[in-house]
Order: C-alpha cells, then sequence, then structure tokens
C-alpha cells in the first residue's frame, strides 16, 4: 500500500508541475494541441482522483518515533506583530469568522482550546520536493464551521494570513468545504507538544490540510471567511500562491 501511495503521490505531482510548466510559458505550444487540452485539465484530474481517494477516513498518521528532527520553515516574511504578540501570549490576538456564515465570531485562541482538542502525526509535503513529519495539536475546522453554521451558497473558506511578501501584498489561501470538514484537517495550535506552537511554525493557529501540498497551510491565521466564489479576491484564482501560478487544487 506504501509503494502505492508514493507512485501516486509522484505521479500527480509530477503532472501538476508539467501543468504550471506549460501554463507559465515554460514550454512553448499550440494551445489549439490536443495534448495543451488534455494539460490544461490536469487540476480537474488531480482534484477529481485525489480528492476521491481522500475518504473520511482520514490520512496515514505516524508513531511518535517517526516525528522529523529538520523540518524547514518556509514563510513569505515573519510577520513583526505576531512577534509582538508572542510577547504577550497573544492576549489580544483573535481569530475572526465571517461572510456566509449564521453566527460571525471573533474568537480568542482560549475558545478554540475549548473546542474538542485533536492531536496527529502528519506529513507535511512541500511543492519544492521535500517533506517532514510533525505532530499537530488543534481542533477540526469541521468542528469551527458546526459553530458558525455554514449558511447555503458557502463553497469555499478563504484563510488570511498576517505574513506578506516583500511589496505588502497579504498572503491567503482557500479550501473547498469538502477539505474542510476531512477529519484531519486542523486549526492548529500546537506543534510537536509545544502549545502555543513556535511563532516561525506560523502561531497562534494555523492550517493543517494534510491531504494537500504545504502552500496549501496557511500560517498566521487570524481571518477566516465563507464564500461563494473567488470574485474580487486577490488575482481571482484562490490564493496567493495560485495568483503566482500554482494550481488552486495541491492535492496530494
Amino acid at each position: 500500500m506504501s509503494d502505492l501511495r508514493i507512485s501516486r503521490r509522484e505521479m500527480l505531482t509530477g503532472l501538476a508541475a508539467l501543468s504550471s510548466a506549460f501554463v507559465s510559458g515554460c514550454l512553448e505550444v499550440d494551445p489549439h494541441d490536443r495534448v495543451w487540452s488534455w494539460l490544461m485539465q490536469a487540476e480537474t484530474i488531480n482534484r477529481w482522483f485525489t480528492g476521491g481517494l481522500a475518504s473520511p477516513r482520514g490520512v496515514k498518521t505516524y508513531p511518535a518515533s517517526a516525528i522529523s528532527t529538520d523540518f524547514k520553515i518556509n514563510s513569505l516574511n515573519l510577520p513583526d506583530s505576531q512577534r509582538m504578540a508572542a510577547l504577550h501570549g497573544w492576549q489580544s490576538w483573535r481569530l475572526q469568522v465571517d461572510g456566509l456564515v449564521r453566527r460571525p465570531v471573533s474568537l480568542a485562541l482560549g475558545d478554540l482550546q475549548r473546542l474538542p482538542s485533536v492531536s496527529q502525526i502528519t506529513r507535511l509535503d512541500c511543492v519544492e520536493g521535500w517533506s517532514a513529519i510533525a505532530q499537530w495539536t488543534g481542533c477540526r475546522f469541521a468542528d469551527l464551521l458546526d459553530r458558525v453554521g455554514v449558511l447555503p451558497g458557502a463553497k469555499y473558506a478563504v484563510c488570511y494570513s498576517a505574513d506578506q511578501d516583500d511589496g505588502g501584498t497579504p498572503f491567503y489561501g482557500s479550501l473547498d468545504l469538502r477539505a474542510a470538514n476531512h477529519p484531519n484537517t486542523l486549526l492548529a495550535y500546537g506543534f510537536n507538544g509545544q502549545t502555543p506552537m513556535p511563532v516561525d511554525r506560523g502561531a497562534p493557529l494555523r492550517l493543517v490540510l494534510p491531504t494537500q501540498l504545504g502552500y496549501k497551510n496557511t500560517k498566521f491565521l487570524y481571518r477566516i471567511s465563507l464564500v461563494p466564489d473567488f470574485s474580487g479576491l486577490g488575482g481571482g484564482k484562490g490564493g496567493y500562491w495560485e495568483d503566482q501560478g500554482y494550481e488552486w487544487y495541491g492535492g496530494i
């Protein structure tokens, strides 16, 4: 089974990368070519195939002995606001949940910690080609959605980060409600037994989405908004990296 899992991941990641190369202009093609048309559907194929395999049974978990001693830190820029908040124990930090919800809320870290707590040891796979295993502790995204009540018409959860690039463009990401309700999708506040997690890991709250690639695991969360589509949001692709050319569904 493990051989099949690796083969599937390598196949889908390679397919997505090849499609991205075409889209970004790395390869010269005739847009009317039949191969081009097929590759342009790679994200749809990826989403359908991996979405069906990432069933509610959950993803593979690991023993504590498998936790990685070297876990790279990938962020655009570590937000100064997060450093300052950490010095004060995150007392002023809030998670805003709004959009198409029945009960918009502003939650303190303690409010999230009072939701049912889950710890899981899962693997994060980066689009750069490396992977690492860590223990994450937090609440299920699904439990937060149950608390606020999702209204009809909501299709995506947009996750806003305090992270930003050198030009001041803020980072954001999104996931559909199927992924948000997956049992292994967490809003994590603990990392390898440390609660709150270290700032450079995305404190005080980060999305843990082990069914998708690392760039979909938004750090430094401060707002989640339920929306019907991505119109009027950044470049309209559903995320900071997607606006740069990455596929929206980074399924593994």
